[in-house]
């Protein structure tokens, strides 16, 4: 069944994120992150969003080393300025993957570059900055996730009662 969690706000990005930068995000965010021989980066995988029977997946149901879970749902927008929810459901873990896009892809000394540079010149390194409003199903359940010069953190909310009392 799952937990389903909804998401408002962005992350702005600065520069914009270039072609490839958006193309690749885009790419990373629609496969199903497994673990592959191919690697924690690999997004050609075959069938619907990058599930098909490739010899080189070795778990199908295990991220790769550092990922926080199978899929991703932060995408860049049109414009490349920011980071954005694609109102995929079930998105658990979205504060880590927001600190594993930022730390490998987005921010000033990309991880993925610094591990293949030939692979990943494409990467030029952003300042990400914003707030995101997070609320899960249940009640009560609201947090926000703020990033602050490529950190992130969490805020989490709490409900106070006014001490007041009416008569009804």
């Amino acid at each position: 069944m799952g937990y389903t969690t909804y998401f408002t706000g962005q992350i702005d990005v600065t520069p914009s994120l270039n072609d490839q930068e958006r193309e690749f995000l885009q790419k990373f965010s629609g496969t199903r992150r497994m673990k592959r021989t191919n690697g924690p980066y690999f997004v050609e995988g075959t069938g619907f969003m990058g599930q098909g029977g490739d010899p080189d997946i070795q778990d199908y149901n295990t991220p790769p080393d550092g990922q926080p879970g199978l899929w991703c749902h932060w995408v860049p927008n049109e414009k490349g300025t920011a980071i954005e929810w694609d109102e995929g459901k079930k998105f658990y873990d979205g504060e880590e993957w927001m600190k594993y896009l930022i730390d490998h892809f987005i921010g000033p000394n990309p991880i993925a570059k610094r591990g293949d540079p030939d692979a990943f010149a494409f990467l030029q390194g952003h300042d990400c900055q914003g707030v995101i409003d997070a609320e899960g199903e249940d009640s009560g359940d609201i947090w926000k996730i703020i990033v602050e010069n490529n950190e992130v953190y969490i805020q989490e909310a709490r409900i106070v009662f006014d001490e007041g009392r009416k008569v009804v």
